[in-house]
């Protein structure tokens, strides 16, 4: 088999392969989401409760793309050696370590850990940190697209030790639209390895 190319973003944090996605047409179209009335009066009642109970907001930081400075695998960046390698000239480009394995930022402690895990540090990844609100809610940041000035308008990254049975709320709080056609009905993007090894 083929070597697998190394990711040429010019940064120097580690990353793992991008994640294998086994292709399928379902065979009925999903239909689209139609949002509750009571919708924006819950999400007004939320911001509420955090702001009058704080104490009850856990802020625990579960995720973080750049990585954890006390457990850290970060190693140096290495720079091709070509003929004309010198600072801004060609042959001098820092490359990506590419890494079989990553140590999650975060690890379950057991089996009664129901602490969601968070990975992003992959090609395209743009999952910035991960922050546990409540039990089952996280606010996430993602990281602006290179070359821009806060342009977030997407996301892509993989999440683990979900749960049959409770509802997870994902708070995307730095998404920068004006408008978006999830307000027409679109629905998030997900793909789940189990129910693709099922021919889900």
């Amino acid at each position: 088999a083929s070597a697998v190319p190394t990711p040429q973003t010019g940064i120097s944090i580690p990353m793992v392969a991008t994640p294998r996605f086994v292709r399928k047409v379902p065979e009925e179209a999903e239909l689209l989401y139609t949002a509750p009335e009571t919708l924006f009066d819950e999400i007004v009642r939320a911001e509420a409760e955090r702001i009058s109970q704080p104490e009850q907001v856990r802020n625990r930081i579960v995720y973080d793309s750049v990585g954890d400075p006390f457990k850290a695998e970060v190693s140096p960046p290495s720079f091709s050696q070509g003929p004309d390698a010198r600072p801004g000239g060609v042959g001098f480009q820092p490359r990506t370590e590419l890494k079989s394995h990553l140590a999650p930022y975060y690890t379950p402690t057991g089996p009664d850990d129901r602490t969601l895990f968070f990975e992003s540090r992959f090609e395209s990844g743009n999952l910035r940190r991960a922050v546990q609100a409540y039990e089952f809610e996280y606010d996430l940041i993602l990281n602006p697209d290179y070359n821009t000035k806060s342009h977030t308008q997407w996301y892509f990254f993989r999440v683990g030790n979900t749960r049959r049975g409770p509802q997870y709320r994902f708070n995307i709080i730095n998404m920068v639209k004006p408008t978006s056609v999830y307000n027409e009905g679109m629905r998030p993007l997900q793909y789940s390895c189990i129910q693709a090894s099922k021919g889900i």
